[in-house]
């Protein structure tokens, strides 16, 4: 039980509170992610910080786009007659002449002739792509003449010439009626491949977010644009699908089309392709038996007929809409120009068998008018930018199936574990580190999760969520933090008549603020044996010098003086235990001994007694200081009852140190640093000498005492000869030879004039020559 009463005294108070809170509101914002309206914020913030900090790919060098757009109509010229007009006979890129005019604006595709779409496909005919997806409505017309079902039959023979040819089918939306496919003209219809619509799910079609490859609801369905494309383009895989799917069990499998040339042999792919789908979904177990099959494929790193078939089976399997996967703003797709093909010269046309293998897109793409209709908003778009079209969307939607790049969300667990995760990960540091800390980590976990989530978007289209954990969950779990920590140090201050915090060192303020205990109880464990080394200071004079001020004056230059000395304690690492008067105990210790405690606390004597130098020599008189030092083990912690109780340390070693201090004046030191030989043992660095051994005032056993004179590397050579000198005599007197000792102390004075040490040993030669190495009694 033990080892868990400091976790759960932890768990305690404000920090339970904290936390509480915090994993309330985490719990909050994993809720509210699942929501349809947050879950539409999200997409819409998510997507569009990933993408615009991901920035453009490369789009695949096998789809183009040819673009019809107001560059195309302003470069045509037609017979304006009508006859000549709709059967293309004179067609001009020339420049405008008599009796010419051009064709409608781009927007209003249906009113072209048809004929300029059959001298584009004739012209693409001989370059020979693999397929061919025009967006353009062909609805039927009013035909009296005969002359446009001429034209219709005209452009239906060039569709056959290139074989495969996807037509849009567009879906007409009434809010009584439902959504409805509109009709397209029989001729074309029946020289089509296939035809499919292409639906785009977003923000009230304004905003492209994803495209579907198969519409299933109550309303219209059927397969999507780019799942029939995909198929057409994909007939090479088709027949090892059939055999998979076979050997998987499937229920209907013998309604499939046996082969690829059954698929599309009456010319209506999008028929099949709705049958595969629907015997792929109705049998959930034989779907997985096809997945497991496929795993245990080993394909090889080149084996692009392995990868083409594992996509098209997800086509068949997945989800019946994707995320797009934008490759850019417009124009990511390599184009030819529609007016090119029309009527351009023989350098313009794209030579023949140069499109084998590529798959071209056809229809309304304006990208210099900035609201054209039929474009749609894409994260890349700006107010400076122009939207995406349709047609651009729609190669985009199919070159994603192809390379197996649409985005694919994290699942909802997911989303929900990382936003919950944020949430307590930032309460947490929030609470158990600094604020400062906390804040800082917890900063860099969100910006260390952000370039994670935008690796994996980058490399693998996988979309973590970034709006609810980074923009709710965590800076809610960190407000939650830090406003209760503040509460608590508000709480707790207001408790402070019942000990001054401003007496006590930082470190035990923490424990007092930060531990959910009552003060009574705090203050009892706060007491602990510690080893550490006590220095203490005085001012020489200043009863005299005290006397002879104002008190508002006194107090403004102790101010100052002691502001200064905490200064070179807090610098030097350690703290300020007590003052009284002129006088002050600071020390350097620890539960454990550790040199380097002795080490700091032996530079900061010599700091302060620099400091004291400096401060002193404004005064006059100056007020020189002593320096009092010794180590050992001591207590700590509060001494007291209910009526006066303060943080100090106690036990032989402050006395001592103080003691230490008050033997300057005997050794006639004005400025002097003396420390026990607990305090230097086993120190390099400075430069000390041995002063002698001394029963200090009111103790029993004796102290050898060294004066500590300065950091060895910045002592100058008087001081190394003074140190020399004084060993020699004092080592003289100690042997019993009193009468040789004074005569080199006596020596060293006429070098060493002001040597206090010099002066004291000279005297008590003369008093008690024959006290030699036995200690010297301090009075």
């Amino acid at each position: 039980m033990k080892p868990r009463a400091p976790l759960l005294r932890w768990l305690q108070g404000w920090r339970a509170r904290a936390f509480a809170v915090g994993a309330g509101l985490a719990l909050l914002a994993t809720g509210a992610s699942v929501l349809p309206v947050a879950w539409s914020w999200q997409e819409g913030f998510d997507l569009y910080v990933l993408f615009r900090a991901r920035g453009p790919r490369p789009a695949p060098e096998n789809v183009l786009l040819v673009p019809i757009d107001g560059r195309a109509t302003s470069s045509l010229f037609l017979r304006a007659a009508a006859d000549e007009f709709e059967r293309c006979g004179d067609v001009r890129r020339d420049g405008p002449l008599l009796g010419y005019r051009n064709p409608d604006p781009p927007e209003i595709l249906t009113r072209w002739p048809r004929c300029l779409h059959a001298r584009a496909l004739s012209t693409l005919a001989a370059a020979g792509p693999d397929a061919l997806v025009m967006d353009i409505s062909f609805r039927p017309r009013n035909d009296p003449s005969g002359m446009f079902r001429e034209q219709d039959r005209v452009l239906a023979a060039e569709m056959r010439r290139i074989g495969k040819v996807v037509l849009v089918q567009k879906i007409k939306s009434d809010p009584t009626v439902g959504e409805s496919a509109q009709p397209i003209a029989s001729d074309i219809t029946a020289a089509a491949l296939a035809v499919a619509p292409f639906l785009v799910v977003g923000d009230q079609l304004q905003r492209a977010d994803k495209f579907c490859t198969f519409k299933e609801d109550h309303g219209w369905s059927g397969p999507c644009l780019p799942a029939v494309v995909h198929q057409a383009t994909s007939l090479a895989d088709y027949a090892e699908l059939r055999k998979l799917m076979d050997a998987a069990a499937f229920e209907n499998a013998d309604l499939m089309p046996a082969d690829p040339e059954r698929l599309i042999a009456d010319g209506a792919l999008q028929g099949s392709v709705r049958l595969i789908r629907h015997v792929a979904i109705s049998d959930p177990r034989a779907a997985a038996r096809l997945r497991e099959l496929l795993a245990s494929r080993q394909a090889e790193p080149g084996d692009t007929h392995g990868r083409g078939l594992r996509r098209l089976t997800e086509i068949y399997l997945g989800a019946p809409d994707h995320y797009f996967n934008f490759y850019g703003p417009p124009g990511a797709f390599r184009t030819l120009r529609y007016e090119a093909l029309v009527a351009g010269s023989e350098a313009e046309r794209p030579a023949p068998g140069s499109l084998q293998g590529k798959i071209l897109f056809i229809g309304f793409a304006e990208h210099e008018q900035p609201e054209p209709i039929e474009h749609f908003t894409t994260p890349f778009t700006t107010a400076e930018s122009i939207k995406l079209s349709g047609v651009e969307l729609a190669a985009t939607a199919y070159a994603n199936l192809q390379d197996g790049s649409a985005i694919e969300p994290a699942s909802a667990w997911s989303r929900a574990l990382i936003t919950l995760s944020a949430g307590l990960v930032c309460t947490l540091l929030c609470i158990v580190l600094r604020p400062m800390a906390g804040l800082s980590l917890c900063l860099a976990g969100m910006l260390g999760y952000f370039a994670v989530a935008l690796g994996v978007f980058h490399g693998q289209a996988l979309w973590l969520p970034l709006l609810m954990p980074l923009g709710v969950a965590a800076p809610a779990a960190v407000t939650a933090g830090l406003a209760s920590r503040y509460l608590e140090l508000k709480r707790q201050r207001d408790r402070s008549h019942e000990v001054n915090l401003a007496l006590l060192p930082p470190r035990v303020v923490d424990r007092i603020v930060n531990d959910n205990q009552k003060l009574s109880q705090l203050l009892r464990q706060l007491r602990e044996t510690v080893y550490g080394t006590c220095v203490y200071t005085d001012l020489q004079g200043f009863t005299t010098f005290a006397e002879s001020r104002p008190a508002d004056e006194l107090a403004r230059i102790m101010d100052e003086y002691f502001q200064a000395l905490f200064q070179v304690v807090v610098d030097v690492g350690g703290e300020t235990s007590d003052i009284a008067g002129d006088g002050m105990l600071a020390v350097w210790a620890d539960v454990a001994p550790d040199p380097a405690l002795r080490r700091r606390a032996c530079s900061a004597a010599l700091q302060l007694a620099a400091t004291a130098g400096q401060l002193g020599r404004k005064q006059s008189p100056g007020l020189p200081m002593r320096v009092g030092m010794d180590y050992g083990p001591m207590s700590r912690g509060m001494l007291g009852g209910s009526f006066h109780i303060e943080y100090r340390h106690s036990g032989d070693v402050p006395n001592s140190a103080q003691r230490l201090q008050s033997l300057n004046k005997q050794l006639k030191l004005e400025t002097g640093v003396l420390a026990s030989a607990a305090v230097l043992d086993g120190l390099d660095g400075f430069l000390t000498r041995y002063v002698g051994n001394f029963t200090l005032q009111g103790k029993q056993r004796s102290t050898q005492v060294h004066q500590l004179i300065s950091e060895r590397a910045s002592a100058d050579s008087r001081q190394l000869l003074l140190c020399d000198l004084f060993g020699e005599a004092l080592a003289c007197y100690q042997s019993g030879s009193s009468d040789e000792a004074r005569g080199l102390f006596e020596a060293l004075l006429v070098r060493f004039p002001g040597d206090g040490p010099s002066k004291f040993y000279g005297q008590l030669c003369k008093d008690k020559p024959s006290l030699g190495s036995q200690p010297i009694p301090v009075a």
